[in-house]
C-alpha cells in the first residue's frame, strides 16, 4: 500500500466526520463500532450510534487530545437525554454511546459542541417547555476540561424572554476565555460568562441560527 501524503492524512479526519455525522442511522448497537473498510479511510459509511428518528441532529467536535465526540438526541424532538460516542483513531471506531449524566429533566432539542481554545469543551442544546398555549425552549450548556469524561452541571443561559426558537445548532463563536457569541435561531447575542449576562451582538440584528467564524483578520 502506498502511504498517505501529509495533506492526505490532515483531510481523513475532516472526511470521517462527515460521514459519520451522516451515519446515525436507525438500528440497535451495544458495543463498541469498527469500521470493515480500509484502516486510513473508509469506502463506506460508518455507523456512529443508533436511533429512533426526528431531529437527532449530531453535533462532532476534536478534542484538544485528538479524540473526536458526537453527541446526539437518540429520540429526536424530545429526547430525554443526550449521547456521547468517542473516537480514539480519527473516525474509524467509535465507543458505544453513553448518556451524559448532568442533563436532567429536560425535554432535549440539541445542540452543538464546540472546543474552546483552552481545550474546555462547550456542550449546548435547549429544553422544551409548555405552558398552557405557549410554548419556548431554555438554552442552557455544560463543559468539560477533560476531553468529554466528565461533565460540569448545568447552566442555563440568562434570558427572560425565551421563544420556541431560542434554539442553536452551530458551535458558539468564542471572542476571548469569557465572551461567547451564541447565534441562537431568533437572536444573536454575546454571553459574558464571567458575569453570567447577554449582551448585544455586533449590529444589534438577528443573524439568524447560522454558524459563524472569525478569520485571521
Amino acid at each position: 500500500m502506498c502511504p498517505l501524503s501529509r495533506a492526505t492524512r490532515s483531510h481523513c479526519p475532516i472526511r470521517l466526520l462527515t460521514v459519520c455525522c451522516l451515519c446515525l442511522i436507525l438500528g440497535t448497537v451495544n458495543s463498541p463500532i469498527k469500521a470493515e473498510n480500509s484502516p486510513t479511510t473508509p469506502g463506506t459509511p460508518i455507523r456512529v450510534g443508533s436511533v429512533t428518528g426526528g431531529h437527532i441532529h449530531p453535533a462532532l467536535c476534536r478534542a484538544a487530545n485528538g479524540d473526536l465526540l458526537a453527541v446526539y438526541n437518540e429520540n429526536g424532538g424530545g429526547g430525554k437525554e443526550l449521547l456521547l460516542a468517542r473516537s480514539t483513531d480519527g473516525g474509524l471506531n467509535w465507543s458505544a454511546s453513553q448518556p451524559i449524566p448532568t442533563i436532567k429533566e429536560c425535554s432535549i432539542y440539541p445542540g452543538s459542541l464546540t472546543t474552546l481554545k483552552s481545550g474546555e469543551i462547550v456542550l449546548h442544546w435547549s429544553c422544551y417547555r409548555i405552558e398552557g398555549a405557549r410554548r419556548w425552549r431554555v438554552p442552557q450548556f455544560c463543559t468539560s476540561k477533560d476531553h468529554g469524561v466528565t461533565w460540569s452541571p448545568v447552566t442555563e443561559i440568562p434570558l427572560d424572554d425565551c421563544t420556541n426558537y431560542t434554539c442553536l445548532r452551530h458551535p458558539i463563536l468564542e471572542l476571548d476565555a469569557d465572551h461567547w457569541v451564541c447565534p441562537f435561531y431568533d437572536r444573536t447575542v454575546i454571553y459574558d460568562r464571567s458575569k453570567h449576562r447577554i449582551t448585544p451582538f455586533g449590529d444589534g440584528r438577528n443573524h439568524g441560527m447560522v454558524p459563524l467564524v472569525r478569520t485571521q483578520q
